[in-house]
Formats: C-alpha cells, sequence, structure tokens
C-alpha cells in the first residue's frame, strides 16, 4: 500500500470517529481530494459513499445528490470494483432518501422524482429486495405532492406489505404516518402514531425530535398540555444544534409564540434566522420554516410587540431569502417578509405538483395566527431583559451561576463566555469540575469531548482514579441525553456499587431520564426527584 492510500485511509478512519457535522466533513473532502490527486477511484468511492449519510443528515442536498449519483455511476460500471455494501455504507439504503431530496425543491420535475421512484424500484428488483421500502418512498411522494387520495391506498398497501431489510425503520414510518394524518386533519390517529413513537422509544437519525416538532400544536388542540410542554423542552433539546431542523427550531418558535412565551420565541428565533438559508436546494424545509417564522411573528405582533426589532435579522445572506431590506426587521415586518417570502415557494411546488397543498398549507398557517393556548414556560413578563451585572473578576461561583443560567436558556456563547471567565479565576478543582461540566452539557464534538477531557484530568489531580476513568468511558453519555441502551448501562454500573460521587450522578441522569419519558412515579420512586425538579426545572 502506498503512503498515498494509507493517509487517505487514514483520513476517512478518522472521520468515522467524529459525529456528522463540519470536522467529519472536511476529513472526508480531503480524502477525495487526495484519492482524484492520486487517481485511486476505489477510495474516492470509499470517500463518497460516506459521505451521502453526513450531508443527508446534515442538510446539503447538493453533496447528497451528487456523490450518490457518482456513486451509482461506479457500481453500475463495476459492481465488483465500486460494491453496493461497503463496511457499514449501503448504496441501496441511500436509494430510499433521493426522492424525498428530489421532491425539496422546484428545479427538480415531477418527471424526475418519478423516474428516481422508477430507478429504485428496478433496481431493488434486481437485487432482489422486498417492495415495502419502496412502497413507503411512494406514499411519501403522493403526501408531498398532495395526491393524499394516492397516499391512503399506498398507506393500505404498506399495512399488507411484509417488512424487509430495506424497510424504513419504525420511527420514520410511524413519524411519516403522524405527517399524514395532520395534513388530512385527522389530528387523533397522528397522535395515536405519535403515542407509540414514544411509549415505544422509537428513534432514528432525527426522530423522536422531527415528529416532536411537528405535533406541538395538536397536543396543544387536544388539551393535552403537559404532553405538549414536554415534546417543546426535550424537542429543541434534541433538535437545536442540528442545522438541518430549521423547520423544527421554528415549529419551537411558534409554540412559544402561540402560548404566550414571547420572550422565549424571539430568542430561540433570533437564534435560528440563520438556519434559512442552511440548504438553498431544501425548499421544501425552508417553506415550512418559513410558515413558522410568519405564524410566530404575527402573534408576537398582535401582542403588542411588532415594534421590537429582531437582531440578527440585518445579515445579508438573510437578502436571498426574505429580500432586500434596510437594517434590521422589526417583529411586524418579519411577519410580512417571512408570508412574502412562503407564497411564491408554495405556488412553485403546487404548479410543478399539479394540487393545492402549500396554498392550503399557508392558508392554514395564517389562521393559525389566531389561536391562543396560555401556557407560562417560567420566564419573566419582559420581552426584553438587560443582562444582569457580570461577576466580580475573582467570582468562580458567580461565573458558575451565570453558566448555569445561559445553558438553560440554550444560550452556547453566553456559556462558553462565562465558563471561561470563571476558569480565568483561580478556581478549586471542585469548580473546576462545575465549569467544564456544564460546558460539556451545551456542546458536542470536539468542544464535548475538550471540556470531558478536562475534567478527568481534574478528577486525577484529586487522586480520584474511578472518577476519572468513569469521566473517560462515559462523560459523553453523562453529557448527553439518554436512551434506554445508555439508561440500562448507568442502572448496570449502579448495581455494582460505584462510589458515592459516581452513584449520585448516574441518580440524578436517571432521574432526569424517567422525567423526560413522562415516567414521573418511577422517578419519584427511586431517585431524589425533589431536588432534581429544581435543578432541572427547565
Amino acid at each position: 500500500m502506498s503512503e498515498s492510500q494509507k493517509k487517505i485511509e487514514a483520513l476517512i478512519e478518522e472521520a468515522e470517529g467524529h459525529p456528522f457535522g463540519p470536522q467529519e466533513r472536511a476529513l472526508l473532502a480531503e480524502a477525495v481530494r487526495l484519492a482524484q490527486e492520486s487517481g485511486d477511484v476505489e477510495l474516492e468511492y470509499l470517500a463518497r459513499i460516506r459521505i451521502i449519510p453526513s450531508a443527508e443528515m446534515t442538510g446539503d442536498t447538493d453533496a447528497v445528490l451528487s456523490n450518490f449519483a457518482w456513486c451509482v455511476a461506479k457500481n453500475e460500471e463495476d459492481p465488483s470494483r465500486f460494491p453496493t455494501h461497503r463496511e457499514d455504507d449501503d448504496l441501496l439504503w441511500y436509494y430510499k432518501w433521493i426522492p424525498a431530496t428530489l421532491s425539496s425543491h422546484t428545479t427538480f420535475s415531477r418527471e424526475d422524482i418519478l423516474a428516481g421512484l422508477a430507478n429504485m424500484e428496478e433496481r431493488y428488483r434486481r437485487e432482489g429486495v422486498g417492495t415495502h421500502g419502496v412502497l413507503q418512498a411512494r406514499f411519501s411522494e403522493a403526501r408531498r405532492s398532495g395526491r393524499m387520495a394516492e397516499a391512503e391506498e399506498l398507506r393500505g398497501l404498506l399495512a399488507t406489505t411484509p417488512r424487509d431489510e430495506y424497510s424504513h425503520c419504525d420511527a420514520c414510518v410511524r413519524a411519516e404516518q403522524v405527517d399524514y394524518f395532520l395534513e388530512a386533519g385527522r389530528d387523533e390517529e397522528a397522535l395515536a402514531a405519535f403515542d407509540e413513537i414514544m411509549d415505544q422509544n422509537l428513534t432514528c437519525g432525527e426522530e423522536p425530535e422531527s415528529v416532536m416538532g411537528a405535533v406541538m400544536l395538536a397536543l396543544l388542540r387536544a388539551g393535552r398540555t403537559e404532553d405538549a410542554e414536554r415534546a417543546h423542552r426535550l424537542g429543541y433539546r434534541l433538535a437545536r444544534s442540528n442545522e438541518a431542523l430549521t423547520v423544527v427550531h421554528m415549529q419551537h418558535v411558534e409554540f412559544c409564540a402561540l402560548t404566550g412565551n414571547h420572550a422565549r420565541a424571539l430568542t430561540l428565533l433570533e437564534r435560528h434566522l440563520g438556519g434559512l438559508v442552511h440548504d438553498d436546494l431544501d425548499q421544501n424545509g425552508r417553506f415550512g420554516a418559513l410558515l413558522g417564522v410568519g405564524v410566530a411573528m404575527e402573534s408576537v405582533a398582535l401582542a403588542g410587540h411588532g415594534a421590537l426589532v429582531v437582531r440578527g435579522s440585518d445579515d445579508q445572506d438573510l437578502v436571498r431569502v426574505l429580500g432586500e431590506h434596510q437594517g434590521e426587521y422589526t417583529v411586524a415586518q418579519l411577519a410580512e417578509a417571512a408570508w412574502a417570502a412562503a407564497a411564491p415557494i408554495g405556488a412553485a411546488f403546487d404548479a410543478r405538483n399539479g394540487s393545492d397543498r402549500y396554498a392550503r398549507l399557508l392558508s392554514e398557517a395564517r389562521a393559525t395566527v389566531l389561536e391562543s393556548y396560555p401556557l407560562s414556560l417560567g420566564e419573566s413578563e419582559t420581552l426584553r431583559i438587560e443582562p444582569a451585572a457580570a461577576p466580580a473578576a475573582d467570582d468562580v461561583d458567580g461565573w458558575i451561576e451565570r453558566a448555569h443560567w445561559a445553558g438553560v436558556s440554550d444560550d452556547a456563547a453566553g456559556l462558553a463566555a462565562a465558563v471561561h471567565s470563571g476558569l480565568a479565576a483561580h478556581p478549586t478543582p471542585r469548580q473546576k469540575l462545575s465549569l467544564w461540566g456544564l460546558l460539556a452539557t451545551m456542546y458536542s464534538g470536539q468542544e464535548r469531548d475538550e471540556a470531558i477531557a478536562a475534567r478527568v484530568e481534574v478528577y486525577t489531580s484529586l487522586g480520584l482514579d474511578e472518577e476519572a476513568a468513569f469521566e473517560a468511558e462515559h462523560g459523553a453519555t453523562m453529557a448527553g441525553l439518554l436512551d434506554e441502551d445508555s439508561a440500562q448501562s448507568l442502572r448496570d454500573l449502579l448495581a455494582a456499587g460505584p462510589s458515592p460521587e459516581i452513584t449520585g450522578r448516574i441518580r440524578s441522569e436517571l432521574g432526569i431520564y424517567l422525567l423526560a419519558r413522562g415516567e414521573t412515579d418511577a422517578a419519584m420512586r427511586d431517585f431524589p426527584i425533589d431536588k432534581l425538579l429544581r435543578d432541572h426545572a427547565d
């Protein structure tokens, strides 16, 4: 193996150690570049086939389509050199994403989309794969194009077609059902499907955070206020760092506005407004996000806050979505700009699809502005709050408190600033653990890894080797959101009788996990829930 090949393989292997995101993509892009320079097409294929799922999960439609087309062409040209399966990557599985990806922008005609579906079906038959995945893709296309009668027929076929190894996962299948029922005005069935997702703890790359965003309004309308609040708090925490989920972010902004939490709505909007320009080829997602902005900002304006300035709305990148505007938008101006930007997008989709789906969605969104579901999320009644004075330079506890409240408000920049100010104020080892721990809970990827490594170093300096080993192995789990597998792993560790410090941390995380799942009785029975509720009220 040449030095060039070794370097390319090392880059691809290093990328596997990173979550989907900029660092991982940069490594794969460099691998592609080096493979092209050296003329090693097999390694270029390996790098490109890995880019496809990364691009899909980070909202890079152009990269999905270009790399998929390249890999399919090579696979068709020589299946032995460019096999369908390469380790964890499966070109047949990725076929399922293409029709929905094509349908997300009107650049692609309906003939293009139907051809993509036909290619998928032909390839699956050639490979001896079942038809369930194809039917699911056709169901999704029918719903997206506004052909609800066709979608209902396909839904019936799906119910009687055996699942196979290329079926969509249970979480995605049920989430698609939720979207269909909501659009059909069948909220009761939509919420039943949603309850199945949550009761069975079904997860996927962007689930359950996507479906939680979709059902919040239906939950409010059904009088399930506590479930709606839980969907907002947990769903936003799951979705907030994924730039591909701008439409979900704006659903949370809309939820806050319609429940009377106008300050929170404006804070979240300002945090995610730049997401409107994240993926120019995902016009479908942009349309949905614009509806969320329109509903939220008009609702806030109707509450008497239309003259407030939306900070960051003068970003020049937003011009290609919202049009030319002098300076920052007010709340009322942004509402009108969002409606105005959404209308031509919807009209273009309806013209392509030969339906009125997008016109209906726009009309329904505008009617939603008049709905109101008062619900306190614990915010101050003052819409714009002046920041509290910064702690004194040597007040480490003050910086810890400031970082804590920045985390509660999902203010990553404020949290990071407070943590680094605290670290510069000569903290004790225990204070360092608190500061680095707060940073780990807010970030992912390299930032989280660095915070956890710093905590390991502190534990080691204190002579707490068991705690240091626990942090090194389980720090990322403790800093994130538990799923059933990780929760069970923590239960097993707890049963082994770790140190009091580790025991306390595990019990706290398991208590939060049960609260998020709505299992209040179990949390109260097994964990110090009163303290958990005080410490994690938001």
